[in-house]
């Protein structure tokens, strides 16, 4: 008996470490959700700020935590993805 509840434990717990996997941590700039930062994310933020278009994941987007959206942000993601930043 001991011998099948820790086989069904072992079970478990590769179970849970698998899932963990996909689970997707918030990346700073990545304003589509794709799992990381390039110009497209610049491009779409720059869309979101000046016309309003709708961001995947636009907590992503607010690089300097100030709980807004906005050229501050374009510019700052600008320089981190020119690597000045």
């Amino acid at each position: 008996m001991k011998k099948y509840i820790t086989i069904i434990l072992i079970a478990c717990l590769v179970i849970i470490l698998g899932l963990v996997g996909y689970i997707r941590q918030p990346k700073k700039g990545d304003v589509n959700c794709d799992g990381r930062v390039s110009i497209t994310d610049l491009v779409q933020l720059h869309m979101h700020v000046v016309d309003g278009y709708t961001l995947m994941c636009p907590g992503n987007g607010d690089m300097n935590r100030d709980f807004k959206l906005d050229m501050k942000d374009v510019e700052e993601l600008r320089d981190i993805l020119a690597g000045v930043k």
